[in-house]
This record gives structure tokens, sequence and C-alpha cells, in this order.
């Protein structure tokens, strides 16, 4: 079985590590010991970027 990744899981795999290291890295700590959830604004780019549908195939609206 071929697990090689597609280009195009190759480009969404750099996406998301920008997205994480760009706009999660920074905040990281702050995370874990103050806030204890995720602010809004990071979950609504990640919904923008479609992370959450991502195990939605695309004709079920993923």
């Amino acid at each position: 079985m071929d697990f090689t990744m597609s280009p195009e899981q190759e480009l969404w795999k750099q996406t998301v590590r920008e997205f994480a290291e760009q706009e999660l890295e920074p905040i990281a700590r702050k995370i874990d010991e103050e806030w204890h959830r995720i602010p809004n604004e990071i979950i609504d780019k990640m919904a923008d970027l479609g992370i959450f549908g991502i195990t939605i195939p695309e004709e079920y609206g993923g």
C-alpha cells in the first residue's frame, strides 16, 4: 500500500502547519495555563480554512 501524500495533501499539510505555527504557537502557553480554551477568533479562522470538515467528503459538505 502506498502512503505517499498527493501534492494536494502535501499542500494541505503545509497550510495547517503554517496556521499552527503562526496562530497557535504564540499563544499555546496561555491556552494551556490561563484560558483553558481556544479563543473564538482562532476557531473562526480554523473554520474558514476548512479544518473542521476535513473528514467529511466534499460531496457531503466537507
